[in-house]
């Protein structure tokens, strides 16, 4: 709960303006297409996330999430181009699926 709340609530909420608006300019059209990277690890991997955690255990797989999810929010700390922070940004969101599909189960 704690990880799922601090993703939600601390950092997907904030991205759109901070990154998106404050930073790059984009307009509500602009945040949505930077944040279709939300989506897509869960929606493409979410499966092998699962199949992953029953394999390996989450006790792995939770941790990985965390250090993913800290990678993605690490390079967002750069000014670096658009199209890099939402790479970052789907990287992020792939920590976030890890942490939360392994703690549920797949």
């Amino acid at each position: 709960m704690l990880v799922n709340s601090v993703f939600h609530a601390g950092v997907f909420t904030w991205l759109g303006l901070y990154f998106f608006v404050e930073r790059y300019g984009l307009g509500e059209v602009g945040i949505g297409l930077a944040l279709l990277g939300y989506g897509v690890p869960g929606f493409l991997l979410g499966p092998v996330i699962g199949r992953a955690a029953d394999r390996w255990g989450r006790r792995w797989l939770i941790p990985a999430g965390l250090a993913v999810g800290a990678a993605g929010a690490a390079a967002l700390i750069p000014d670096a181009p658009l199209l890099a922070a939402a790479v970052a940004f789907t990287v992020l969101s792939l920590g976030y699926d890890m942490t939360r599909r392994s703690s549920r189960g797949s």
